[in-house]
Protein backbone atom coordinates (compact mmCIF):
# COMPACT_ATOMS: atom_id res chain seq x y z
CA UNK A 1 0.00 0.00 0.00
CA UNK A 2 1.54 3.57 -1.00
CA UNK A 3 0.82 5.35 1.97
CA UNK A 4 2.17 8.56 0.52
CA UNK A 5 0.31 11.45 2.10
CA UNK A 6 -0.39 11.72 6.22
CA UNK A 7 -3.17 13.49 6.14
CA UNK A 8 -3.39 13.65 10.17
CA UNK A 9 -0.52 16.22 9.42
CA UNK A 10 -2.46 18.38 7.79
CA UNK A 11 -3.65 21.74 9.05
CA UNK A 12 -7.81 21.48 8.29
CA UNK A 13 -8.89 23.81 5.83
CA UNK A 14 -12.71 23.35 5.54
CA UNK A 15 -14.79 24.50 2.50
CA UNK A 16 -18.65 23.33 3.29
CA UNK A 17 -21.41 22.74 0.38
CA UNK A 18 -24.74 24.45 1.04
CA UNK A 19 -25.53 20.35 2.83
CA UNK A 20 -23.15 20.91 5.63
CA UNK A 21 -20.81 18.33 4.18
CA UNK A 22 -17.00 18.43 3.14
CA UNK A 23 -16.21 19.01 -0.35
CA UNK A 24 -12.60 19.50 -2.46
CA UNK A 25 -11.01 22.30 -2.30
CA UNK A 26 -8.11 23.28 -4.55
CA UNK A 27 -5.11 25.07 -3.32
CA UNK A 28 -1.83 25.09 -3.66
CA UNK A 29 -0.14 21.79 -1.91
CA UNK A 30 1.38 22.58 1.13
CA UNK A 31 5.50 22.42 0.83
CA UNK A 32 5.82 20.27 3.96
CA UNK A 33 3.47 17.91 2.15
CA UNK A 34 5.13 17.31 -1.07
CA UNK A 35 8.21 15.86 0.89
CA UNK A 36 5.89 12.93 1.88
CA UNK A 37 4.82 12.12 -1.58
CA UNK A 38 6.67 8.83 -3.33
CA UNK A 39 7.92 10.14 -6.63
CA UNK A 40 7.32 6.86 -7.87
CA UNK A 41 3.47 7.83 -7.90
CA UNK A 42 4.16 10.46 -10.06
CA UNK A 43 6.28 9.28 -12.46
CA UNK A 44 4.80 8.38 -16.18
CA UNK A 45 6.95 6.26 -17.91
CA UNK A 46 10.96 5.48 -17.29
CA UNK A 47 12.11 8.23 -19.89
CA UNK A 48 11.29 11.18 -17.50
CA UNK A 49 11.99 11.64 -13.80
CA UNK A 50 8.94 12.21 -11.66
CA UNK A 51 7.43 15.54 -11.64
CA UNK A 52 6.61 17.65 -8.68
CA UNK A 53 3.27 18.28 -8.35
CA UNK A 54 2.32 22.21 -6.67
CA UNK A 55 -1.49 21.84 -6.95
CA UNK A 56 -4.11 19.37 -5.88
CA UNK A 57 -7.93 18.87 -5.38
CA UNK A 58 -8.44 17.87 -1.83
CA UNK A 59 -11.61 16.73 0.17
CA UNK A 60 -9.52 16.44 3.67
CA UNK A 61 -12.28 14.83 5.36
CA UNK A 62 -12.45 11.77 3.40
CA UNK A 63 -8.74 11.61 3.02
CA UNK A 64 -9.41 12.02 -0.98
CA UNK A 65 -6.47 13.97 -3.42
CA UNK A 66 -6.61 14.35 -7.19
CA UNK A 67 -2.94 15.34 -9.08
CA UNK A 68 -2.81 16.15 -12.17
CA UNK A 69 0.59 14.50 -13.49
CA UNK A 70 1.20 15.28 -16.72
CA UNK A 71 -0.23 15.26 -20.50
CA UNK A 72 1.00 13.83 -23.70
CA UNK A 73 1.31 16.41 -25.96
CA UNK A 74 -0.58 18.81 -28.02
CA UNK A 75 -3.64 17.59 -29.93
CA UNK A 76 -3.62 17.10 -33.90
CA UNK A 77 -4.51 19.83 -36.58
CA UNK A 78 -7.99 21.72 -36.54
CA UNK A 79 -10.77 19.19 -36.91
CA UNK A 80 -8.54 15.64 -37.29
CA UNK A 81 -10.57 14.06 -34.02
CA UNK A 82 -7.12 13.88 -31.79
CA UNK A 83 -7.30 15.12 -28.13
CA UNK A 84 -4.50 14.42 -26.67
CA UNK A 85 -4.94 12.32 -22.54
CA UNK A 86 -4.00 14.49 -19.29
CA UNK A 87 -2.86 12.12 -16.89
CA UNK A 88 -4.11 11.70 -13.27
CA UNK A 89 -3.28 10.32 -9.85
CA UNK A 90 -6.49 9.89 -7.04
CA UNK A 91 -4.92 8.80 -3.55
CA UNK A 92 -8.39 7.67 -0.97
CA UNK A 93 -6.99 6.62 2.30
CA UNK A 94 -3.48 5.72 0.94
CA UNK A 95 -5.04 3.64 -1.70
CA UNK A 96 -3.32 5.05 -5.36
CA UNK A 97 -5.85 5.29 -8.43
CA UNK A 98 -4.20 6.16 -11.71
CA UNK A 99 -6.35 7.62 -14.93
CA UNK A 100 -6.40 9.46 -17.78
CA UNK A 101 -8.64 11.92 -19.05
CA UNK A 102 -9.53 13.51 -22.61
CA UNK A 103 -11.23 17.17 -22.25
CA UNK A 104 -12.86 18.91 -24.88
CA UNK A 105 -15.69 21.25 -24.86
CA UNK A 106 -18.53 21.71 -27.90
CA UNK A 107 -20.77 24.57 -28.57
CA UNK A 108 -19.71 28.40 -28.36
CA UNK A 109 -19.90 30.96 -24.93
CA UNK A 110 -21.32 33.69 -27.32
CA UNK A 111 -24.52 31.30 -27.68
CA UNK A 112 -25.25 30.56 -24.05
CA UNK A 113 -24.78 26.60 -25.24
CA UNK A 114 -21.07 25.77 -24.23
CA UNK A 115 -20.48 22.10 -22.39
CA UNK A 116 -17.32 20.69 -20.92
CA UNK A 117 -16.71 16.89 -21.45
CA UNK A 118 -14.38 15.18 -19.43
CA UNK A 119 -13.76 10.92 -20.73
CA UNK A 120 -12.11 9.66 -18.14
CA UNK A 121 -10.50 5.98 -19.24
CA UNK A 122 -7.38 3.52 -18.91
CA UNK A 123 -8.32 3.72 -14.64
CA UNK A 124 -5.81 1.28 -12.82
CA UNK A 125 -7.46 0.12 -9.56
CA UNK A 126 -5.25 -1.29 -6.93
CA UNK A 127 -6.55 -5.14 -5.82
CA UNK A 128 -7.80 -3.78 -2.77
CA UNK A 129 -9.94 -1.22 -4.61
CA UNK A 130 -11.52 -3.74 -7.32
CA UNK A 131 -14.99 -4.79 -5.23
CA UNK A 132 -15.53 -0.90 -4.85
CA UNK A 133 -15.19 0.08 -8.29
CA UNK A 134 -18.84 1.99 -8.24
CA UNK A 135 -17.70 3.98 -5.43
CA UNK A 136 -14.07 4.55 -6.36
CA UNK A 137 -15.82 5.96 -10.13
CA UNK A 138 -17.87 8.02 -8.24
CA UNK A 139 -15.09 9.83 -6.35
CA UNK A 140 -13.15 10.34 -9.91
CA UNK A 141 -16.13 11.89 -11.12
CA UNK A 142 -16.65 14.10 -7.84
CA UNK A 143 -13.49 14.98 -7.98
CA UNK A 144 -12.99 15.64 -11.41
CA UNK A 145 -15.84 18.14 -11.63
CA UNK A 146 -14.62 19.92 -8.46
CA UNK A 147 -10.83 20.67 -10.50
CA UNK A 148 -10.46 23.94 -12.06
CA UNK A 149 -11.83 24.11 -16.01
CA UNK A 150 -9.01 23.76 -18.41
CA UNK A 151 -9.90 26.86 -20.28
CA UNK A 152 -10.15 29.00 -16.88
CA UNK A 153 -13.80 30.33 -17.33
CA UNK A 154 -15.75 30.08 -14.30
CA UNK A 155 -17.65 26.20 -14.28
CA UNK A 156 -21.05 28.98 -14.16
CA UNK A 157 -20.40 29.89 -17.83
CA UNK A 158 -20.88 26.17 -18.90
CA UNK A 159 -23.80 24.56 -19.88
CA UNK A 160 -23.45 21.50 -18.87
CA UNK A 161 -20.43 19.40 -17.74
CA UNK A 162 -20.46 16.34 -18.39
CA UNK A 163 -18.06 12.85 -16.85
CA UNK A 164 -18.13 10.01 -19.29
CA UNK A 165 -16.17 6.54 -18.30
CA UNK A 166 -14.90 4.59 -20.92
Amino acid sequence: MLDFLLFRDLALHFNKNKDNNMTFVNELIPEEQKDKFDPEVFKLNLAYPPMRPYRWTIDREREIFLIKVGAHGYGGGQGDGFIPPVFYTLSWKGQVIKFDVRIWSTGKFIDGDLDLNWEIFNIKLPPSLENKQAEVFELIQEAIRAIDTPSGLSKDKYRSINTVFI
